[in-house]
């Protein structure tokens, strides 16, 4: 029998998936999780039967409630489905899918629109943090048309503005995890930007740890370092393992992670592998 779900349609920056109320999903954890794998089609690499789009960023759910928080608007849950595996990680944010979750919500009618604009303040379940984003409302309604264009996306939209000063150091407590802005890895400097994250892009391209640590330097002094590894990120859905050994700050838990599963798929590598590079990073961080 097929249970009916009301879910909306959203693209937030370039990510693209469905919202849903929260009091529409089930409420045990394993019925919500094969709700969400039908409803987006996976396990299967085109996600032909589902509405995921076949690849990590547009195979992604915002869960949205209204909350309850002193001074919060509504409550955001990010889930994010990988189309080749039955993994459904609640883990992290996504600020692209946090920018559908004002609009959302007031066409939901959790949150009143102004004239001309509309703040909403988001409680981000996954990070513990708040959010503050400013929408286009013109005549208390929010509009979708606009001049705002990013990268990645043809066309243009109206603008989203997203205030995330109250989400620093949400994963491990600390703006600067190291207590430094400035990090020498293997003779090279370098900017809190972990070896494990550079030994997948070096395994990827074949190349030295080493001369991929002396690549990143030389790409740093023309600003493109950060956008190549956002870039990564975005793509091969690692920013959970970005932030893994980091002075050693992130707990131990967070090694057990489902998204360590999904990049060891994406990067053709076993799993104890990807766990390995991953503590042995921390470790030397640690020592």
């Amino acid at each position: 029998m097929i249970t009916r779900i009301p879910a909306y349609l959203y693209r937030g920056g370039t990510s693209k998936g469905p919202l849903i109320l929260a009091h529409d999903l089930p409420a045990d954890r394993r019925t919500r999780d094969a709700a969400l794998l039908a409803a987006m089609g996976s396990p299967h690499k085109r996600q032909i039967d589902g509405i995921g789009g076949a690849e990590t960023l547009t195979s992604k759910i915002a869960v949205v409630s209204e909350s309850s928080r002193p001074g919060i608007d509504v409550d955001y849950l990010f889930i994010q489905v990988n189309p080749e595996s039955d993994i459904v990680d609640y883990s992290s944010n996504c600020g692209n899918m946090l920018s559908a979750v004002g609009p959302f919500a007031i066409e939901m009618g959790l949150v009143k629109a102004k004239d001309p604009e509309t703040k909403v303040s988001i409680f981000n379940i996954n990070t513990n943090s708040k959010i503050e984003v400013i929408l286009q409302t013109p005549g208390g309604a929010v509009t979708y048309e606009g001049n705002a264009a990013i990268d990645g996306v043809p066309g243009t939209a109206a603008p989203v503005k997203q205030n995330f000063a109250a989400t620093v150091g949400s994963k491990t407590g600390k703006l600067l995890p190291t207590g430094s802005a400035w990090e020498i890895i293997d003779g090279i400097d370098d900017e809190n930007i972990q070896s494990s994250a550079y030994y997948l892009l070096a395994r990827n391209v074949n190349v030295p740890l080493k001369d991929a640590l002396q690549v990143a330097s030389r790409i740093r002094q023309n600003n493109f370092k950060n956008i190549l590894l956002q870039t990564l990120a975005l793509r091969e859905n690692l920013r959970p393992e970005e932030a893994v050994s980091i002075a050693g700050s992130i707990p131990d838990e967070y090694f057990k992670r489902s998204t360590f599963r999904a990049l060891a798929d994406k990067m053709n590598l076993p799993l104890e592998e990807v766990l390995k590079i991953a503590h042995s990073t921390k470790t030397k961080k640690k020592s």
